[in-house]
């Protein structure tokens, strides 16, 4: 009787260990989003939507009027361990890159400089910083303007906190 139960509470214990180790979700450090995601980027400072402004592939901001759908989908690129972050326009596909003094543009070519990002949650909150790799800045609102800028990581600035929905 003994060595029954023994054996009974080690099978219990190993399937409860089995069950605890497979319904873990293990942290995918660069690939938080998986392979593909797409969905609409607001800032939450303001919870303003990124969007084209006028429709216009050269002026990216966030939109204060809201009248915009503008998905992005954020396709990971295992070559750069990052994101490629891309949205259709007029039937043309277009990549979010950061220019060298730090606007937010968009390209017809995902190879351009900035075109790579990171994305990683602030905490446990439902916001995230979308960094690029070039220079490791956040994706922000520029303060004067709507346009879209990258500025460095502070963990104060809510500018730099977006909300994936």
């Amino acid at each position: 009787m003994g060595k029954r139960r023994v054996l009974l509470y080690s099978v219990i214990a190993a399937l409860i260990c089995l069950v605890t180790v497979w319904s873990v979700r293990w942290n995918r450090k660069d690939k938080i989003l998986g392979d593909e995601y797409t969905c609409r980027i607001y800032n939450h400072a303001e919870y303003l939507l990124l969007s084209l402004i006028y429709g216009n592939p050269e002026d990216i901001g966030f939109n204060p009027d809201k009248f915009f759908e503008d998905y992005f989908t954020f396709e990971y690129d295992p070559s750069s361990n990052a994101y490629i972050i891309r949205t259709d326009v007029n039937g043309e596909r277009y990549y979010l890159c950061e220019t060298e003094d730090q606007r937010i543009v968009l390209s017809l070519s995902s190879d351009d400089y900035g075109s790579r990002w990171k994305v990683s949650r602030v905490e446990n909150t439902m916001y995230y910083y979308i960094t690029n790799t070039e220079d490791g800045r956040a994706l922000e609102r520029e303060w004067d303007t709507y346009r879209a800028e990258t500025d460095v990581v502070d963990r104060r600035n809510l500018g730099i906190y977006m909300r994936l929905e």
